[in-house]
């Protein structure tokens, strides 16, 4: 099977909360910086998927677990809430079932699963994850300071945010980039442009 989105995007809709009228939350920010950035590294526009509409009463979506046996990589934006939710850890667990089936969750010692941590997290919440995404290392959106605080890489709170948020968005977007490449010479993906 050929995949036919890039990258699918798993959160808790509680982490796109907006601060501010007309102000878009978090994840909608890091959707569309790592669509850029990603789709300059590959060439092309890159496909996300992400959903948009469902809900927490909602039964779990046909519609996403659709996607998965279509998609070559999963980012799961992790935070307390996220790894609370049986609807977000399913998504994990059935995108990683999906990737074994077609392709393999590890391509040249890469997971095709991805974390993006919003803020340290405990082992005890970590743990929630399957198997082998635990042994991905992740992406850290945060910045530590003293006192064991942390801040969240988010560009509301003024220009060195926004620099910080969009270096570590660019450098997982080459990374992301690598992956899609060996997954493209292993025939999972066709070019737009060959």
């Amino acid at each position: 099977m050929k995949f036919t989105n890039h990258l699918f995007i798993s959160y808790a809709h509680i982490d796109n909360e907006q601060t501010e009228e007309n102000d878009p939350g978090w994840v909608d920010r890091f959707h569309r910086s790592l669509k850029a950035f990603l789709s300059s590294s590959i060439g092309e526009e890159a496909v996300i998927w992400r959903d948009l509409k469902l809900g927490g009463g909602d039964v779990f979506s046909e519609e996403i677990l659709d996607q998965f046996p279509k998609t070559a990589l999963l980012v799961s934006i992790l935070s307390p809430r996220y790894l609370k939710s049986e609807w977000c850890l399913k998504e994990i667990e059935e995108f990683c079932k999906a990737a074994e089936i077609h392709g393999g969750l590890v391509i040249s010692n890469k997971m095709r699963a991805h974390r993006v941590m919003l803020m340290p997290l405990t082992a005890d919440l970590l743990e929630k994850l399957p198997g082998k995404l635990n042994q991905e290392i992740g992406y850290p959106f945060y910045k530590e300071q003293e006192g064991n605080r942390f801040q969240r890489l988010d560009p509301r709170f003024g220009d060195e945010f926004k620099a910080a948020f969009n270096r570590k968005i660019a450098s997982m977007a080459d990374q992301l980039a690598e992956i899609i490449e060996k997954l493209e010479k292993n025939g999972f993906i066709d070019s737009l442009y060959k």
